[in-house]
């Protein structure tokens, strides 16, 4: 099996997008789930996860490596999607994702797999499956705008019932967790500057340990896209082909969009220069002071004070 790559960071890094264009590399064999998520689709990975941002370690793993292995081995678990498939649409899902998985089998493809999901779970993935990381890094007043604008909330009770978890990369929010699992915050503002500070500082650990693992931020490829996408490529191993730099300008040149439709989860076609700078006007003065002020100590490693 070739070296499977992972593209992960917070949810809202731009995982999806990456992923696209990743994917259309002629080598890769795109498996279009996120495997960590509980509701993602057992045939493609039969590991079943009932917390989200599960962390699996040297403690858990052996219950969710024979699932992975057979994900990057494109081996559809055809028996555990029969089990759940209820329609017609459903089973033409299935048999897509058969006949994906055994053409990708046959051509000799690299798995590639998105999932920000998995964030917490980069160490035991590059150490037991040998994956390839590829970390987003988004702004934090960027990734708190676009939960403001999906009103999207956490439980913090599955991070708290992860010990594991807690004591390896986030003992340093331990009574904030306990409080946020206990009284949850109303306002989304407070829950996605907690949420950032815990994926952050867990990817700060990241790049003091591994200097050989790709780590972007997702407004330096926004702002250089073509250029930023030929180094991604290199680092992987891929080939850039005329074939991908045209479908990055389509992706993100000027005559996109600068926002998405509300509600819309992913919109992959914009203005990505446009799109760097759209929390200012999703969130007020006030909310972007109070993300400052509440990342700061972790931010600064990655965002200087122009940036904001």
């Amino acid at each position: 099996m070739q070296r499977p790559i992972l593209i992960t960071g917070s949810p809202r890094s731009g995982t999806t997008w990456v992923g696209s264009i990743v994917g259309r590399a002629s080598q890769v064999g795109w498996i279009r789930e996120e495997p960590f998520s509980p509701d993602h689709r057992p045939g493609v990975c039969d590991a079943r996860f009932e917390l989200w941002f599960t962390y699996i370690n040297a403690n858990n793993g052996t219950e969710y490596q024979h699932s992975f292995e057979r994900m990057l081995s494109f081996q559809y678990a055809t028996t555990a999607q029969i089990r759940e498939t209820r329609s017609i649409a459903s089973m033409r899902l299935l048999l897509e994702d058969v006949v994906r998985f055994r053409s990708y089998r046959r051509r000799g493809l690299r798995p590639m797999f998105k999932d920000p999901l998995a964030i917490f779970s980069v160490e035991w993935l590059a150490q037991t499956l040998n994956v390839q990381p590829v970390i987003l890094i988004r702004h934090p007043a960027a990734f708190v705008s676009s939960l403001k604008r999906l009103d999207w909330h956490y439980d913090f009770g599955d991070f708290e019932r992860q010990p594991d978890l807690v004591q390896s990369y986030l003992h340093p929010f331990r009574e904030e967790l306990t409080e946020y699992a206990r009284n949850p915050p109303c306002d989304v503002v407070d829950e996605g500057i907690l949420v950032w500070r815990l994926i952050y500082n867990t990817v700060t650990q990241y790049q003091e340990r591994h200097h050989d693992w790709l780590f972007v931020r997702h407004e330096d490829l926004s702002l250089d896209p073509v250029r930023g996408f030929e180094r991604l490529f290199d680092y992987l191993g891929l080939q850039f082909s005329d074939e991908i730099s045209a479908t990055i300008a389509d992706y993100t040149g000027s005559h996109n969009p600068m926002e998405a439709p509300p509600d819309c989860l992913h919109f992959l076609k914009r203005d990505s220069k446009a799109n760097v700078d759209n929390w200012r006007h999703r969130l007020t003065p006030l909310e972007i002071e109070r993300v400052h002020r509440g990342v700061s100590n972790i931010a600064q490693r990655y965002y200087v004070d122009t940036d904001w």
